[in-house]
């Protein structure tokens, strides 16, 4: 199981926020699945864990455009993969009936690309944020 720490820390507030949040709400898939909780909880979990990607994907977004960030395009297409990787799932998930060993899946799946992608794109665009001293989105 993969968790926030303060190595990923990018400086930017709100995305460090939402960052905190992913991780949290993918282990709350991974403690309801080791409690066997129901799977309306599991559930629950998994398609806040969809819906907050998408939210936390364009307050990137919006940071990057504000900032005439030069890495926006390279950045947008990770998001689009793990944007992909993860609808494929949820159409596995409503297709093999809402599966403990997807639900497991989709939260390694984050937790992974998560840690990946703040390295190696978040640091890139906080860098050229707090560099750059540009305003947040408003």
């Amino acid at each position: 199981m993969v968790t926030w720490s303060e190595t990923l820390r990018t400086g930017v507030a709100e995305l460090d926020e939402q960052h905190q949040l992913l991780f949290r709400r993918a282990a709350v898939v991974r403690e309801a699945l080791e409690a066997g909780s129901g799977r309306g909880e599991v559930k629950a979990a998994i398609e806040f864990l969809f819906d907050y990607a998408a939210v936390h994907f364009e307050t990137e977004a919006r940071y990057m455009r504000a900032a005439a960030f030069p890495g926006e395009r390279l950045h947008l297409a990770e998001h689009a993969q793990l944007d992909r990787e993860l609808r494929s799932a949820a159409e596995a998930w409503a297709a093999e009936g809402e599966s403990p060993a997807l639900a497991r899946e989709v939260a390694e799946l984050l937790e992974n690309w998560l840690v990946g992608h703040i390295h190696e794109h978040d640091r890139l665009l906080a860098t050229w944020l707090q560099h750059a001293a540009r305003p947040g989105p408003g």
